[in-house]
């Protein structure tokens, strides 16, 4: 081309920009889309945006690629007649890539100024299904055929429009589902269908078929409650999948009294649920019955153990059952040896199985921390009761156990580190991830450990004092908990923290003489009573006040009288526990049940007060002497210092006391 001469404007480009012209028209704002052409265009001609509710931008993009020709090629297949054209199927995966949209291709017929369209996925489909095999896909072109009757017009792209804004809020509700499971975040915290959206019953009731599981596993139960309000009680009967929704709804949210009169509908069509719905109900049934006072706590504990025998998944239900009748079992009081070691070992089966199941993360830390206070209520217990017992043996022996102490003590400590560390990942995810109800939880939990531990510990008589400042971080944390529960509909945590929180409050008058808030006593009273009364619960009893009670008698009562009271289970219990805390090995345990029962009878044998036991110390000096033999005793006289010979036998040692000691010293 000569330098006089001008540039020719070919056809192809004339077609591509008249056709371009005519799309965007349909596209443009007067039909709630925004239209831009990328540049530089690496196989898209338009990239879409919704406008939703007529002026918001939404953010929703999908792409449209457009072909033209002056006159397009008409084909049959199936006794139908398409439009088709040769497409570069590189382009068609690029569309493909642009997930969840995709978008639209576009064949512009210049002599008929007609646009045809149809949806990536269907055209997808439609090549697959009519070849038989996706080898089209290893082609460098491919024949594109849309139906002749997928005209493009005014009505037809407010259908599009329409079916865009279904597929990305579907898409919105994914990941506000599952996303998490992925590692992909979602910045809705409930699903993006808002109450104003979801009108009719109907959408509710097919809405909560969907997605209640999800959302329950979730614990977005606010969100369902305000769905379920919107229902009538014909509307929730009539279908099995709302009765069983609606029940572990209000269970989950403390509604003892409503999720009692679904459950008994659902137990009526008990041949309509899987296995592990119905293993979940009747986990539900067991806590309403226990938390209305019908049920005693041994046989609740029978009634998941019965629930997990006829389940062995790790399923998330089977799991949370696990992780409640561990709970329960650590509170129970009288756990024998066995129960004790059985205990342990779930503790330490079930960490791992949360980690590794397919739980949304902020329930994963939620189960978590939740099994950290537990572990935490049972070592602080067996502490207490270690400690108690050590008192005895030294009041018999006149020496002290040190050794055996610092031995407990190093075992306890990463225990109590490990709870620290879980609380606080817990509470770092809760932040990082704006999770509400795990950030009140991890507050609640956190406040209940401090006040379990400070309780039993400030029992004691060498106990260190309460803390008032740390009482009262502790005590607005659970204050905190609270709000945050009552925000997210959560009434039976919420009555759980407000509870912790007054019994804190009740720990420092009873120990140190003084209120965290003045006249705020009669308040929490008056918020715990309300919440009772909606929720169907027994009135509170102050475990501050049990276990004041529980120390007096125990105060009135010698420790030498305690050990005589002992039972072999008892003993028992203790050893195993001594044994764990130790890290002794096991086939030394009879040594120690020996020993405890020897003091327990010679004590019986000795309440004149005139005689003690003493005994060998020496195998206190190390951890590979530490009960490794048979203990071996001796009775000496407190008045003339007559000492019987060495026995580990206590009728042997009475024997010869009789016989070489007769008299009563003066």
């Amino acid at each position: 081309m000569a330098f006089d001469d001008y540039p020719i404007v070919d056809e192809n480009s004339k077609l591509s920009e008249g056709s371009v012209t005519v799309v965007k028209a349909f596209f443009s704002q007067k039909y709630n889309f925004i239209n831009r052409e990328p540049r530089p265009d690496y196989g898209v001609d338009l990239d879409i945006e919704i406008i939703v509710d007529g002026k918001k931008a939404s953010g929703w993009e999908f792409s449209i690629q457009i072909k033209s020709d002056k006159e397009v090629k008409i084909v049959s297949h199936d006794e139908k007649d398409f439009v088709s054209f040769q497409f570069q199927t590189s382009r068609l995966n690029y569309l493909c890539q642009k997930s969840p949209g995709y978008g639209l291709v576009i064949m512009f017929d210049e002599q008929k100024n007609t646009c045809y369209y149809d949806y990536v996925e269907v055209i997808v489909n439609r090549l697959t299904q009519h070849r038989k095999s996706e080898d089209w896909k290893k082609n460098e072109n491919v024949n594109i055929n849309i139906p002749i009757e997928n005209v493009l017009t005014e009505k037809v792209t407010i259908k599009i429009h329409d079916k865009f804004c279904q597929r990305f809020r579907n898409h919105k509700t994914l990941l506000a589902l599952h996303g998490k499971e992925f590692e992909i975040p979602s910045f809705d915290v409930v699903p993006p269908e808002t109450l104003s959206e979801l009108n009719s019953p109907q959408e509710i009731m097919s809405f909560l078929e969907k997605y209640g599981l999800s959302l329950f596993n979730r614990q977005e139960f606010l969100f369902m409650d305000n769905l379920l309000s919107k229902l009538t009680f014909v509307n929730i009967t009539r279908s099995p999948k709302l009765l069983f929704i609606a029940t572990i709804t209000y269970e989950g949210m403390g509604k003892f009294i409503d999720a009692e009169y679904f459950l008994n509908k659902t137990l009526q069509l008990k041949d309509k649920y899987s296995s592990e719905d119905e293993n979940l109900l009747m986990a539900v049934k067991a806590k309403i019955e226990y938390v209305l006072g019908d049920l005693s706590l041994k046989s609740y504990c029978d009634e998941l153990e019965n629930i997990l025998k006829k389940n062995q998944t790790d399923s998330s239900s089977t799991i949370s059952i696990k992780i409640r009748l561990l709970h329960l079992k650590v509170i129970k009081s009288g756990l024998d040896s066995e129960d004790l070691e059985k205990v342990t070992k779930e503790f330490d089966d079930l960490f791992p199985a949360i980690d590794s199941s397919n739980l949304p993360e902020n329930i994963k830390h939620q189960y978590k921390v939740y099994l950290a206070t537990s572990l935490l209520a049972m070592l602080t217990r067996m502490l207490i009761e270690m400690i108690a017992t050590f008192k005895v043996r030294e009041k018999v022996f006149h020496k002290k156990f040190q050794q055996e102490r610092i031995l407990v003590a190093s075992f306890l400590m990463p225990v109590f580190q490990l709870a620290c560390d879980i609380y606080q990942e817990a509470l770092d995810f809760s932040v990082k991830n704006k999770e509400e109800a795990l950030y009140a939880y991890v507050l609640y939990s956190q406040g209940l450990s401090f006040f379990l531990v400070n309780l039993n510990t400030s029992t004691m008589e060498d106990a260190a004092p309460i803390d008032i400042e740390k009482c009262k971080r502790q005590y607005q944390n659970l204050l905190v908990a609270y709000n945050y529960f009552l925000k997210l509909g959560l009434m039976d945590n919420a009555y759980q923290a407000i509870t912790t929180a007054y019994d804190i409050d009740r720990m420092c008058i009873l120990f140190l003489g003084k209120t965290i808030e003045e006249n705020k006593e009669n308040e929490l009273i008056k918020v715990i009573q309300e919440i009772e009364k909606d929720t169907g619960r027994p009135q509170y009893i102050s475990i501050v006040e049990r276990l004041k009670d529980e120390t007096d008698k125990i105060k009135e009562t010698d420790t030498g009288v305690q050990m005589a009271m002992s039972s072999d289970s008892e003993i028992e219990q203790f050893a195993t526990f001594f044994m764990q805390s130790t890290r002794l090995p096991m086939e030394r345990k009879i040594n120690v049940v020996n020993d405890y029962k020897f003091l327990r009878e010679a004590y019986k044998e000795l309440q004149d007060g005139r005689f003690e036991v003493i005994q060998n110390l020496k195998h206190q000096e190390s951890k590979v002497t530490l009960y490794a033999i048979p203990m071996i005793y001796r009775l000496r006289c407190k008045k003339c210092d007559f000492t019987t010979k060495a026995s580990k036998d206590l009728k042997e040692l009475l024997f010869d006391k009789s016989a070489r000691h007769p008299h009563v010293c003066l």
